[in-house]
């Protein structure tokens, strides 16, 4: 009896710790801009310097929100950047000044060429993001889409779909850039001359008899909106099939000792 109230207990508690554990939501708009708390704009790892809201310098900068910390990095010559005035993070790939600014201002969000990396504490699914433009307004449906990855293959992403971040998976790495593809073809014209029949007589004197014309399909490539994260929500990965398996069967025990009892 006593190791069923102990086995009992146990599950309890490890199911009250998964359940108990809510969604986290890392508003970088508010991390730069808050009045009382917020860090002011400039690169991820200049900032990692305010305790008071969480924000940490340990291993790059560490963000902890709800019991789960990010971290947020760019590519080679490039930061992590906490832009201001309503806008959220970005990237800055023009350089920083002796304060940690862009050097170039309106070089701040996610554009062409340019990714977003973030890690994560542990695996999480991303249950919703919001996104801004390169003029601070908020990103919704038909504004287009940004490719993201949870460490494998960029997918697409149609901006303002928050359903369909669940179909994302679960992971601990999440990155981010511009969308781009092919969205149509156009038609060219190429002329390539013929080579001179030997007669001595310049090809250039007959060109147009001597030209020849045809078309081609081109490839157009169309580029998503620049933008920022304003602000997304993780949540913390559901208790794992063996706490609910011990749960089940716990109570399966319980049921059968009633039962005994009973009789």
């Amino acid at each position: 009896m006593k190791t069923f109230r102990t086995l009992a207990l146990a599950a309890v508690v490890t199911a009250t710790g998964a359940f108990a554990a809510q969604a986290a939501t890392f508003d970088f708009e508010f991390l730069t801009d808050d009045p009382a708390d917020g860090v002011n704009e400039g690169s991820w790892g200049s900032r990692a310097d305010s305790p008071g809201i969480g924000f940490d310098d340990d291993n790059g900068g560490r963000w902890t929100v709800g019991g789960i910390w990010v971290t947020a990095t760019a590519g080679e010559e490039e930061d992590a950047y906490l832009d201001g005035g309503g806008a959220g993070l970005g990237v800055c790939s023009t350089g920083l000044t002796e304060a940690f600014q862009c050097v170039t201002p309106s070089d701040d969000n996610v554009t062409v060429a340019e990714t977003l990396y973030l890690e994560f504490s542990e695996e999480v699914p991303l249950t919703d993001l919001v996104l801004r433009d390169q003029n601070h307004d908020l990103l919704g449906l038909g504004d287009g889409s940004i490719l993201i990855s949870n460490g494998g293959a960029f997918v697409e992403y149609a901006i303002g779909t928050a359903l369909n971040l669940l179909g994302l998976g679960d992971s601990s790495t999440w990155n981010f850039k511009i969308w781009y593809g092919i969205i149509g073809y156009e038609t060219a014209e190429v002329c390539e001359t013929r080579p001179s029949s030997g007669d001595g007589i310049s090809v250039l004197s007959f060109l147009s008899d001597n030209e020849e014309c045809h078309y081609i399909k081109e490839p157009v490539k169309g580029y998503g909106p620049d933008f920022y994260i304003s602000s997304l929500t993780v949540a913390p990965v559901p208790l794992p099939a063996g706490g609910l398996l011990l749960l089940t069967a716990l109570g399966g025990i319980g049921l059968a000792r009633r039962k005994r009892k009973a009789a």
